[in-house]
């Protein structure tokens, strides 16, 4: 499935379906996820009908069924979604959401484990950045990321556990608009520092290599507070939090004491520096401890050979 999400509708009134067109256009200018308005329900991925009634469909699409406030108490039929009338942004955008989500899954469009890692690197690369600004991440037809690295939050009308499923493309970073501050305001929020620690056990428990470049090999690092209880409760970090606090190791010196792969140092690492709680340290890393050297002949202790020469002045 390409990364636009054609929405159309069948049999809502006219007041409906200009109020749909007219979120289709904001949601898709704000987000920039390629979102539109199409008149032909054969070729829509989405399409919106009342509730009540019988509405073909093609195979290929999510249906979306409208209820007005007296049946709200109705259930959509198997596979449909049901929002309720009126429309309006937040209404339709979860909806949107969850179609993205479910054609998105049925087609394979996405890598899950590359998308948490990127988002794990726009993440502790914002927390990292002097500036501390609100950012906002499209994440195609899914809705968008906005990041507050200020306050350490994360808004999204996106399910938690959707989100860390990884089933979506990030796009590219970009400062927030006012249509976007007030989905902000909309979303639900969540603890930044909390969902950076769950998206580092999502991919610890995959096993799945980090990408290439992010920290370099042969640097030390020391941890100067350990992570809170979130981190902590991550199979492996509590053995690397000891190691890093004992002195300044290098990502491979970690991995081999704590017998963890590559990926899982380095993204606890990662996690680490971006909250500030561990330090790059200057230097080369120690030398492992050579062994002591055998004394040579003429600096070892004399024996009564030695004593007895050295008395008679023989040599």
């Amino acid at each position: 499935m390409a990364d636009t999400l054609a929405i159309g509708c069948v049999g809502l009134a006219d007041r409906d379906q200009t109020v749909l067109r007219a979120l289709v256009r904001v949601l898709g200018n704000s987000l920039g996820n390629g979102l539109e308005f199409s008149v032909a329900p054969t070729l829509c991925n989405v399409l919106f009908v009342p509730a009540a009634g019988h509405h073909t469909c093609p195979r290929a699409c999510v249906v979306v069924r409208v209820a007005q406030p007296g049946d709200a108490g109705g259930a959509a039929p198997d596979g449909d979604l049901l929002i309720v009338a009126p429309l309006r942004m937040s209404n339709v955008l979860a909806a949107l959401q969850t179609a993205a989500q479910r054609l998105f899954q049925a087609q394979g469009a996405s890598d899950p484990h590359q998308a948490l890692d990127g988002l794990l690197r726009i993440i502790c690369d914002g927390l990292s950045s002097h500036e501390q600004r609100r950012s906002v991440v499209p994440i195609g037809a899914a809705g968008p990321l906005v990041l507050d690295f200020q306050q350490r939050r994360l808004h999204t009308a996106l399910p938690l556990a959707d989100l860390l499923a990884g089933h979506y493309r990030l796009g590219t970073p970009q400062r927030v608009t006012p249509v976007e501050e007030e989905l902000a305001r909309a979303a639900p929020a969540h603890d930044l520092r909390a969902v950076l620690w769950q998206i580092v056990g999502a991919l610890a428990a995959s096993e799945v290599a980090a990408g290439e470049g992010v920290l370099p090999p042969g640097t030390r690092y020391r941890l100067r507070r350990w992570p809170e209880a979130t981190g902590l409760a991550i199979a492996g970090h509590p053995r690397l939090a000891a190691l890093f606090t004992n002195r300044a190791l290098t990502l491979e010196q970690a991995a081999a004491g704590a017998e963890l792969s590559a990926a899982r140092v380095q993204r606890f690492m990662q996690a680490c520096l971006a909250l500030g709680l561990a330090a790059q340290e200057a230097g080369r890393p120690a030398a492992a401890p050579a062994a002591p050297a055998r004394p040579s002949p003429a600096s070892a202790a004399p024996g009564w050979l030695g004593m007895l020469r050295e008395r008679l002045k023989l040599w």
